[in-house]
């Protein structure tokens, strides 16, 4: 049968862990897919392109939350990690 493939939690998405979102987005991901998947072998139809159009739309999200988080993290600005991360051109862009 034609039962897709899909990816959930950290397969789908890996998300940042200061966001916090990383389980919710894992067991809300399963569920979502599992109902997908028994749309598909019941053959009432396939939600399979709803389901990673959300994915993205929830990784975009995540993304935008992000870069909202570390712009206004500054209490370690010399630190070695967020140096890696590169983003004291945010902190520039948004002197408070």
């Amino acid at each position: 049968s034609d039962i897709p493939f899909l990816a959930v939690g950290d397969a789908a998405a890996a998300f940042d862990p200061i966001s916090g979102s990383g389980l919710c987005f894992a067991f809300r991901s399963a569920l979502e897919a599992a109902a997908v998947l028994c749309e598909a072998r019941s053959g009432r139809g396939s939600h399979y392109l709803g389901y990673q159009q959300g994915v993205r739309n929830v990784f975009n999200e995540h993304l935008h939350r992000r870069s909202e988080l570390y712009r206004h993290e500054r209490r370690w600005q010399t630190a070695t990690f967020w140096a890696r991360l590169g983003i004291q051109s945010l902190w520039k862009a948004t002197q408070i």
